[in-house]
């Protein structure tokens, strides 16, 4: 069966809980205030970060924390922390209202779990959030119907990387017991209690050491973390950009920039004959032709199959409209 690498970006965790924020709007909500949580537990500094961020010229708040001093740029994470990990919490203690794209993978995965099990499928994560283990654990848990511990055995069997950190905190303990979050801040309160508050802001505190820098901790030949995703890449006969940017960096870091050309291989008959060595998918929501004349540019060869998706086409129109035929496929293969 041909190997298949998911390399998931912010939109596809936006188009699941619209409150989760693109990369490029992370530096906007910082610059226009730390969280209160983070606020909460230390003061001073908090406002001293907002107001050098505010002054930055860098467009991503990775890029500013790259090139940010030790103590700024662990302040940095701090916030990033207490923005996402109260959304997180949320969707750990109430599901979600529109599983969106999620629901398509689900409908294959649960018919042939032996996709995820035996890295058949494989997942290249750029965002801090931990939403993709959340939702595994519950397809698990929920229509798998597993105990608590082999569903979350399942979830580590899963072939999952990173590429920038996460938010490190107890996701295991808190899916077995979320009713320990009952009196922990609200991404949805305009006014978080004062318990509350100081739980988050303690909890956002530990979670952000998970987060890693966009250069020098990413790009060591020795991480790896790093190495592994790159023989996903490079092993994969499918690769499946689900609400990714296409940001340079972070196309060149994994290993994806000019993917496809030909290969010669026999046929039925016996001929030699030109096949794609790779098939590239992307959704492009809200993208213009300029834009996507640019990713086909960055992530193939010119003779490369590159299926690209319609602006108007979310996450779920996508995968329904592109990839369907070949998720069924395998879905049915033993």
């Amino acid at each position: 069966m041909p190997k298949t690498t998911f390399i998931i970006g912010a939109a596809a965790s936006k188009s699941l809980v619209p409150e989760y924020p693109l990369g490029s709007q992370l530096k906007k909500m910082i610059a226009k205030g730390a969280p209160p949580s983070i606020t909460h537990q230390i003061g001073d500094r908090a406002a001293a970060l907002v107001n050098q961020v505010r002054r930055s010229p860098h467009s991503s708040i990775d890029a500013f924390m790259a090139n940010a001093a030790n103590e700024e740029s662990e302040i940095a994470r701090q916030c990033i922390a207490g923005y996402l990990l109260p959304l997180d919490y949320h969707v750990i203690q109430n599901g979600l209202d529109d599983y969106d794209w999620f629901s398509e993978f689900a409908n294959h995965f649960s018919r042939n779990p032996n996709l995820l099990f035996s890295h058949e499928y494989r997942f290249v994560v750029f965002n801090y959030d931990r939403l993709l283990e959340i939702l595994l654990y519950n397809l698990f848990a929920g229509r798998g119907q597993l105990p608590h511990d082999e569903a979350w055995g399942r979830v580590k069997q899963c072939a999952i990387e990173h590429v920038y950190g996460f938010l490190d905190y107890d996701l295991a303990g808190l899916l077995q017991y979320p009713h320990r979050l009952k009196n922990h801040q609200s991404p949805i309160s305009k006014y978080p209690h004062h318990i509350g508050c100081a739980r988050l802001g303690a909890d956002a505190i530990k979670a952000a050491l998970g987060i890693r820098l966009m250069t020098s901790e990413r790009n060591q030949e020795s991480d790896e973390g790093l190495q592994r995703i790159r023989e996903w890449i490079e092993s994969s006969s499918r690769l499946v950009f689900l609400g990714f940017g296409f940001a340079f960096d972070n196309v060149r870091i994994i290993g994806a920039e000019k993917f496809g050309g030909h290969v010669r291989r026999l046929d039925s008959n016996g001929r030699m004959v030109n096949m794609y060595s790779k098939f590239v998918y992307a959704s492009m929501f809200e993208h213009g032709r300029a834009e996507r004349r640019r990713v086909a540019r960055l992530i193939a060869n010119s003779d490369a199959y590159v299926n690209l998706g319609e602006p108007e086409q979310g996450c779920f129109q996508f995968l329904k409209d592109h990839c369907a035929d070949w998720l069924e496929a395998d879905a049915l293969s033993r």
